[in-house]
């Protein structure tokens, strides 16, 4: 069945995204086309499906879960429908692009690096360190408390905030974004009986 979708599609593509995919909605074009060139009305039917993306071939590949008619007569139609959209390229999956967000997350994550290495230079400038056969001791320079103190801090916050984006990196996973308004082919995969009542 040619077919368009009515809505656009980000597909996920982390470890769970085929456990957990996301839904589209799309619209039959055309009649349906049956062995022996026998064709089918199922045009303007709704098919649903769900859908995920895969990085390596930066592509979403959607697998098909309902049809839904309604006949001139009234009759409706309603039935579970197994199948995958093929692209414009007639290959499973729809091309799309890949969108990534980690990289602003590992960006602030090394800018926060940055700030916690400033602060230690200056905590570690403000105070002295005496060296005994009993081992090192490090105390903070007369006149500098304030320094050090403020160093320490900076040093801190920066660390816990470069940590933060590190875990926020780690959630994030890129998505393929397939564009609303393609039309595609539903390929069946499975024979279903349909029947208005």
């Amino acid at each position: 069945m040619r077919v368009v979708l009515l809505a656009g599609l980000d597909a996920p593509t982390g470890g769970q995204a085929q456990n957990n995919p996301h839904p589209i909605l799309m619209r039959v074009l055309d009649p349906a086309q049956l062995p022996n060139r026998y064709m089918a009305d199922m045009k303007d039917c709704v098919v649903t499906a769900n859908g995920y993306g895969d990085i390596s071939s930066e592509r979403a590949y959607i697998r098909t879960d309902r049809l839904s008619c309604i006949d001139q007569k009234g009759g409706a139609v309603d039935v579970s429908l197994k199948g995958y959209v093929a692209g414009e390229d007639g290959k499973a999956g729809m091309r799309g692009r890949l969108v990534s967000k980690q990289g602003q997350a590992l960006a602030n994550a090394f800018l926060a690096g940055i700030g916690s290495g400033i602060g230690q230079a200056f905590r570690e400038s403000s105070s002295t360190v005496s060296t005994s056969p009993l081992g090192s001791t490090s105390t903070v320079t007369d006149g500098k408390e304030l320094q050090a103190g403020l160093a320490s801090g900076v040093g801190s916050a920066m660390s816990q905030l470069s940590k933060y984006y590190i875990k926020l990196a780690e959630q994030v996973f890129p998505v393929i974004e397939v564009d609303g308004g393609r039309v595609v082919d539903v390929v069946l995969t499975r024979g279903q009986s349909i029947e208005r009542r």
